[in-house]
């Protein structure tokens, strides 16, 4: 049975002011990791959320989106992944993961709906 098309976490980014996560489809994460042999983070990344560091004064969260409404599948795949994606994010923040820490838990992460 063909999995169902679903998101997977193939940015990541971790500083001193904001958390960054990202994801792409996984059609393209396919592609890219079985048919050109690359990481999956080199995959177009169509969504992306960011939270920012409370420390350093900015506590707020946003969300960009790489997709068009006519995109009758990944936009809905998209939005529904949004709140996941902050999840991911937030749990970064709150256990003070470094770099390495979230990528290693969370690179490639599938969000299934």
């Amino acid at each position: 049975m063909e999995e169902k098309i679903h998101l997977v976490v193939n940015w990541i980014n971790v500083d001193n002011k904001e958390i960054l996560v990202g994801a792409t489809d996984s059609e393209r994460w396919r592609w890219d990791t079985e048919d050109y042999g690359m990481s999956g983070g080199d995959a177009k990344t169509i969504v992306w959320v960011i939270v920012g560091n409370k420390k350093k004064g900015y506590n707020g969260e946003s969300a960009v989106f790489h997709c068009h409404r006519s995109e009758k599948i990944l936009r809905p795949l998209v939005l529904a992944g949004v709140g996941d994606l902050f999840e991911i994010a937030w749990q970064i923040q709150e256990q003070k993961m470094t770099f390495e820490e979230a990528h290693n838990k969370f690179f490639g992460f599938k969000i299934l709906k």
